[in-house]
């Protein structure tokens, strides 16, 4: 029986910036989770969309350090990652817009 291999490209699904919320209106909210200073850096260029690999070079850290990041965020956050974590932060925004 041949199995058909997909290629790598068509199994990752590209995230385009210009479709996701922009960020800098998600500061309130992210400055709101319980997170230390450098992990709600790390949410905030995660919500603009930037890989790993681009938010180790941007904050001058290495891939594995950003990953153990992560990691501790979603712990914190009670999420199994960027989506739920994406959600978790969108749900808090509209908590404090309409809560009086």
């Amino acid at each position: 029986m041949a199995r058909h291999r997909i290629p790598a490209a068509a199994k990752r699904r590209e995230v385009v910036p210009a479709q996701l919320p922009n960020a800098h209106e998600w500061a309130d909210a992210v400055e709101s989770l319980p997170l230390t200073v450098r992990q709600r850096e790390i949410v905030q260029l995660i919500l603009q969309a930037k890989q790993q690999k681009e938010i180790a070079q941007q904050l001058g850290i290495s891939r594995h350090t950003v990953h153990a990041y992560m990691r501790q965020i979603f712990a914190r956050l009670g999420v199994a990652g960027r989506a739920e974590m994406m959600l978790a932060v969108f749900a808090r925004r509209l908590r404090e817009q309409t809560s009086p």
